[in-house]
């Protein structure tokens, strides 16, 4: 079976996703190309080669340069590069058994929708949904309708469209796509590389200079308006004034970086030395160890499908407190496993994580039941799930 996925960079961001499977599904002996962007957010230099083979998967890279918005990153290609490949980029999609557009915006997948529209091919396209967005302004108004028409023209002309949230469906075929097109293949988590690790725990806690008796609180992920930034640093007061060993640790870059920092300055005779931060794009390899170092995870999205960092968290043995949306009250069991919190509600959310800061043994218990619950999450059997998804079109 010859793969080709789309995807606007490989293998960040949300593209995660798409590398946990691709790999998986290459080593059970797929042709699995993928066709992407050389960015890489952070620190990192760009791939220099437009040819990789990436943990057994083909990638080839057309050169771009990342566009920064509030909402969502986006690569704008070098026109000549582009040009000069698209001959390469055809030819590949022509001769996939599979083409699957990993998401509904980017000029990638636009490129490689349109490509299998003008030689009659859509059949073997496949369409993943990571969540219907949500809209609290024009312009994310404005954002939501563009998002919405893409979805349903690629919906409706796809062969299959996957979701990795539960939630959607509904609103998926509100969209008028059938029924009969949608599959839910969650995200999922590696055990291997998620785990409890007191040897790491310790290391990185005496780097950073937290003592063993502080709790530590933390947010992780981009700092932009659709994470909740603004709604944890408006509940970080109320933690530090009703719970003593109470630190903060915030991680992460984005277009809110510079607000994250005002705050900051604001409020430095409040905070002392009790909030930390590491304002900079996290690199993959770094997200296991500051998962050990927490001991309760924040996560304070306004929207969200399933989110990989909930479960990688949870795996690492860090208590989770989450806003109620997509399908994170599907993963969390409210006072079992972790705790929810009305979405955008601070004082909600400080009263979920002063309850785990005073109770110890319950604190104890939902880190336990949230390890386990990450269980029913395992990577290999997910990519099993694409590989029959994908059968049901090759066959």
């Amino acid at each position: 079976m010859k793969i080709v996925y789309l995807s606007e960079w490989y293998p960040q961001l949300s593209a995660k996703v798409l590398h946990s499977v691709a790999k998986r599904l290459s080593r059970k002996g797929c042709d699995v190309l993928v066709l992407t962007s050389n960015v890489r957010f952070g620190t990192g230099a760009q791939p220099n080669s437009c040819q990789q083979d990436f943990d057994g998967v083909r990638v080839e890279r057309v050169k771009g340069v990342p566009l920064m918005t509030s909402a969502t990153p986006y690569v704008v290609y070098n026109p000549i590069d582009a040009v000069s490949r698209i001959p390469l980029l055809i030819s590949e999609i022509r001769r996939a058994d599979i083409v699957h557009v990993h998401t509904v915006h980017g000029l990638m997948n636009i490129f490689g929708f349109g490509t299998l529209i003008g030689n009659r091919a859509t059949s073997k396209l496949v369409v993943t949904s990571h969540g219907v967005p949500r809209h609290n302004s024009l312009v994310t108004w404005l954002g939501f309708q563009l998002w919405a028409e893409m979805t349903r023209e690629m919906g409706r002309k796809s062969r299959i469209m996957t979701t990795v949230a539960r939630s959607s469906m509904a609103r998926l075929e509100s969209l008028g796509i059938p029924k009969g097109k949608l599959r839910y293949i969650p995200n999922g988590v590696d055990s291997a590389i998620f785990r409890r690790d007191s040897g790491t725990r310790d290391a990185l806690r005496r780097k950073l200079g937290i003592s063993e008796d502080e709790i530590v609180v933390m947010s992780l992920g981009d700092l932009r308006a659709a994470k909740g930034v603004l709604v944890f640093l408006k509940a970080i007061l109320d933690i530090l004034n009703e719970s003593p060993k109470a630190s903060i640790l915030i991680a992460g870059g984005g277009p809110l970086r510079s607000l994250v920092q005002q705050w900051l300055t604001k409020n430095n005779s409040q905070i002392s030395d009790r909030v930390r931060t590491i304002l900079r794009h996290i690199d993959e390899n770094e997200i296991p160890g500051l998962f050990n170092c927490c001991d309760i995870f924040v996560l304070p999205s306004l929207w969200e499908g399933l989110p990989l960092t909930l479960l990688e968290a949870m795996a690492c043995g860090a208590c989770s407190v989450a806003s109620a949306v997509g399908d994170i009250p599907y993963v969390i069991r409210h006072g079992d496993n972790g705790l929810l919190f009305q979405p955008g509600d601070s004082k909600d959310l400080a009263s979920c994580v002063r309850e785990l800061i005073l109770d110890s043994k319950f604190r104890e218990s939902v880190r336990r039941k949230g390890v386990e619950s990450t269980k029913l999450f395992d990577w290999d059997q997910i990519a099993d799930r694409y590989y029959a998804a994908y059968s049901e079109i090759t066959s």
